[in-house]
């Protein structure tokens, strides 16, 4: 399984198990798509903790090096989509 696979997957089961309140879902999303496409990890992690109701952040996040700007943007474009399934 690839690394985009896993943050679809972490992001499935992050909607499934609804750690995030419904009525700030649209706006995370549009939050995290707009992070992701500066690249910028940090402020993605911070938001995603911001809005999180057990206030943590998926394992697989820790789990797994993000430095590089293109391996970091597959997996959150991978975890937005996770996201936003049904």
């Amino acid at each position: 399984m690839t690394i985009e696979e896993q943050a679809f997957r972490a992001g499935l089961n992050y909607k499934k198990k609804q750690l995030i309140s419904k009525s700030n879902y649209q706006t995370l999303l549009y939050k995290l798509t707009n992070i992701v496409k500066k690249g910028d990890k940090e402020l993605f992690l911070n938001t995603l903790l911001e809005y999180s109701k057990e206030r943590k952040i998926p394992s697989f996040f820790e789990e797994n090096d993000l430095q590089e700007e293109k391996v970091f943007k597959a997996v959150g474009y991978g975890f937005i989509v996770g996201l936003t399934q049904n």
